[in-house]
């Protein structure tokens, strides 16, 4: 993080250091809601947050984009691998009721809980792959 800070710093002066603010807000930002539902760690929020600020906010919601695929794709091949797909498909199930129940705030709603966990998958991969995916495509 500082590495970037100082970098942007170094060839752009202030201007750089209010970029590199930006990108980092807007990294954060996009994941945020993800996090407050607890469908991610708060490792990972900061990850995109570094990445948004080396590549700076206009490249964020892309990388996101082609994140959101590639954790898309990794979740298919380690439930597939790991043979959980029934197991996958209650907690998908759980999950969206329990969303529905707490924007409805009806008093005495439960939610679900999950039995256990699928697989946890870390997302870093996820975010790599989507900032690298960004890259090859010329961003």
């Amino acid at each position: 993080m500082f590495f970037g800070i100082a970098i942007g710093m170094w060839f752009q002066g202030i201007d750089g250091l209010m970029a590199w603010a930006g990108g980092f807000v807007v990294g954060i930002l996009v994941l945020m809601p993800f996090f407050a539902l607890r469908f991610m760690g708060g490792g990972d929020v900061k990850l995109m947050g570094v990445v948004g600020g080396l590549v700076g906010a206009p490249a964020v919601i892309p990388i996101a984009l082609y994140t959101f695929i590639a954790g898309g794709v990794l979740a298919v091949i380690a439930i597939v691998a790991t043979r959980s797909t029934a197991l996958a498909a209650d907690n998908l199930r759980a999950m969206v009721l329990s969303f529905g129940m707490r924007t409805t705030q009806e008093p005495g709603n439960t939610a679900p809980r999950l039995a256990q966990t699928a697989h946890r998958l870390p997302y870093a991969l996820a975010i790599a792959l989507g900032a690298l995916t960004w890259l090859s495509m010329g961003g």
